[in-house]
């Protein structure tokens, strides 16, 4: 079955944190995606202030602290883990997230199929395991 990621983009409201109303809009939204068979994790990320960033391609790698500007760097600040049939399924829950303002990106996660015959069978096998896969 495919999996996806809900991922929630960062802004001001995000890095300011959640109310305690909005924390019990989100537990209903999870208990959703639970009840629907889809939720495999949820989690939401600490503000950009208590972040790093770790750049390549210098001659060696490069460490910034944050907080980061928002407006020019994308930035994750929570997401859901789910597996549905389809992306429509999915798309229909990104569209009841309960948020007043913000927005969402959607992706399928990669498996080992996309990668076709240069993934080994040994390496299938491993990223089946760790999956919990057969």
């Amino acid at each position: 079955m495919p999996r996806y990621m809900i991922l929630v983009l960062a802004n001001a409201s995000t890095e300011a944190g959640s109310t305690a109303v909005e924390l019990l809009e989100m537990g209903k939204f999870n208990d959703s995606l639970r009840e629907a068979g889809l939720l495999q994790a949820a989690e939401g990320l600490a503000p950009t202030i208590e972040g790093y960033r770790v750049s390549f391609g210098l001659s060696e790698a490069e460490v910034e602290k944050g907080p980061f500007d928002l407006e020019k760097q994308g930035t994750i600040s929570g997401f859901w883990f789910v597996k549905a049939d389809s992306i429509e399924v999915v798309l229909e829950f990104a569209k009841k997230v309960p948020f007043k303002e913000g927005q969402v990106e959607v992706r399928r996660v990669a498996g080992a199929d996309d990668f076709g015959e240069e993934l080994l069978a040994e390496m299938r096998e491993g990223q089946n395991k760790l999956r919990g896969e057969k």
